[in-house]
Formats: structure tokens, C-alpha cells, sequence
């Protein structure tokens, strides 16, 4: 008997121009976004001493994602990506300006 967990991903915080180096030369660079992703209903998390996996466990996973393959994304996964950037550069904006 197999059993399928829904999961949810939320995605907590973006920054572009994120690049990685392949080699030496800047000619190879690849831009990206950085991103941190909150899952939750991960079935595979285990989180109890006999190693049973949890209900609405959480987990955060880091990635990157090229601007190729963000720009092959839906228009409102793109929008997504943009936005919770704008937020966060809002917040360390504001976060400068309150002097902390």
C-alpha cells in the first residue's frame, strides 16, 4: 500500500543576480536567483525516534534557479520570484533607514 503526501512550498526569500562560477573566465558566469524555500507535508522527514514520518513536518530547502530557467517559468511564478525580493530588499531598506 502506497500513500501520497500533499506538499506545500512557500517560498520565504529571493535574491538575483546570484552567480554562479563554472570556471575562471567571467565570460561563463551563469546569473540566477538564490532562494529559500519553506516545504511543508514533506512525508520523508523523519521526526520521531522509530523514524516515522511526520504529519505537516517542514523542511527548508536552498536553491538556485538560472535566469534561463526562470524566464521559461509562468508569468505568475516569475511574478512570484520578483516579488518576494521586492519585499525583502523593502525590508533591508527600512532595516538601514531604523538604523539596526
Amino acid at each position: 500500500m502506497s500513500s501520497t503526501t500533499a506538499s506545500k512550498a512557500r517560498l520565504l526569500y529571493c535574491k538575483s543576480h546570484v552567480s554562479i562560477h563554472p570556471t575562471q573566465f567571467n565570460k561563463d558566469n551563469i546569473s540566477g536567483y538564490l532562494a529559500l524555500v519553506e516545504v511543508t507535508g514533506l512525508g520523508s522527514v523523519k521526526t520521531d525516534e522509530e523514524g516515522n514520518p511526520g504529519r505537516g513536518a517542514k523542511g527548508l530547502i536552498v536553491s538556485w534557479v538560472p535566469d534561463e530557467v526562470l524566464q521559461r517559468m509562468d508569468e505568475e511564478d516569475r511574478a512570484g520570484y520578483k516579488k518576494v525580493e521586492e519585499r525583502t530588499s523593502q525590508r533591508t531598506i527600512d532595516e538601514e533607514e531604523d538604523g539596526e
